[in-house]
């Protein structure tokens, strides 16, 4: 994402908060709109998921809301904007979009990454839950407060990459 870029708002149905609180409303838009998994950064759900073995935590940092690129294809944004789970667009006007910039999204999702950092410890297991690592587990090394570098192990390699929170997940091995 390029700076001076856009994101359309759009409002969640009932269905969509109950998808986005369980945290499968994502994986459910990507499919409805056939958008690939290079394209699912084109979705922002300022929700996450977090499960332990005792404990179920969902954080939001804008309840209702979820937010797609402005250069997503003007088909799947349509499909988008039909299905159940979304209410309706934020409008500015006559045919027109309301949208926020892509500073204030990523201020949104550095937020939801301070939110998800107070639950990740030194040493935990964590998923990445989006983005090139997508799927993938590792271990915490170094938290910070919207990002934290994460150590993964493969068979034949080993890297740390620093991952932004807002993607990362505790993870119970």
């Amino acid at each position: 994402m390029q700076e001076g870029e856009s994101w359309i708002v759009l409002e969640l149905s009932f269905q969509g908060e109950r998808l986005a609180s369980d945290g499968s409303l994502l994986d459910f838009l990507c499919s409805l709109a056939s958008l690939d998994e290079d394209e699912e950064q084109l979705l922002f759900i300022p929700y996450a998921v977090l499960n332990s073995k005792n404990s179920r935590y969902v954080l939001n940092v804008m309840e209702g809301y979820c937010f797609v690129h402005e250069s997503i294809p003007e088909d799947a944004l349509a499909v988008l904007i039909n299905s159940e789970y979304i209410s309706g667009t934020v409008s500015q006007g006559r045919n027109t979009y309301g949208t926020v910039t892509d500073q204030a999204v990523s201020g949104i999702k550095n937020k939801l990454g301070e939110m998800i950092s107070s639950k990740l410890e030194k040493g935990q297991s964590v998923r990445v839950t989006g983005g090139p690592f997508k799927s993938i587990t590792g271990k915490v090394q170094v938290k910070g407060s919207t990002s934290s570098c994460v150590h993964f192990s493969f068979r034949s390699m080993e890297t740390m990459r620093v991952v932004f929170n807002y993607l990362l997940e505790p993870y119970d091995a």
